[in-house]
């Protein structure tokens, strides 16, 4: 068997220190990135207390999948509500206006972008993480300036 330009090395990657981070109230994981799957797919476990919720926006460059592993969510994609509670697949095409919203008191999914790139939007809008666990409440809003614009880089436009 030769290899290929899109050949993927083998890992094991788990939650660590130095694998996650504190992005908006929440704890994000990356457990492949671009550069682990020659750009075809980015992976995050995404832990997040209610209320740590994005604005409805728009992926230009990737579809986003949620695997809801504990909890449960609501998606608004378009016009459609889908409730997902733990063991739910969504897809949300890019270029579909959408947003989540957690349900339960805490929630877990697996965050699937293909193909990859927007990891890097939370790697840049992140801290790193203090402790594996959901960070406390942020002591403030967010900078919107450099959300909306860190987040267009990435070809994602809140509206």
């Amino acid at each position: 068997m030769t290899a290929t330009a899109n050949a993927i090395t083998a890992y094991a990657r788990t939650q660590s220190s130095e694998t996650s981070r504190w992005y908006h109230g929440g704890l994000i994981t990356f457990l492949a990135t671009g550069d682990d799957t020659n750009g075809q797919f980015s992976l995050i476990e995404y832990r997040a207390s209610k209320g740590g919720e994005p604005p409805r926006h728009i992926h230009q460059n990737e579809e986003e999948c949620f695997y809801i592993l504990d909890g449960e969510f609501t998606f608004y994609i378009g016009e459609q509500v889908l409730s997902a509670p733990a063991g739910t697949w969504a897809i949300i095409p890019r270029g579909a206006v959408h947003t989540f919203s957690i349900e339960t008191e805490q929630a877990t999914a697996l965050v699937f972008f293909t193909p990859s790139g927007f990891e890097d939007f939370f790697k840049e809008m992140s801290e790193p993480a203090e402790s594996l666990t959901v960070p406390p409440a942020p002591l403030g809003p967010p900078n919107i300036a450099r959300l909306v614009a860190t987040a267009e880089k990435y070809g994602c436009q809140f509206v």
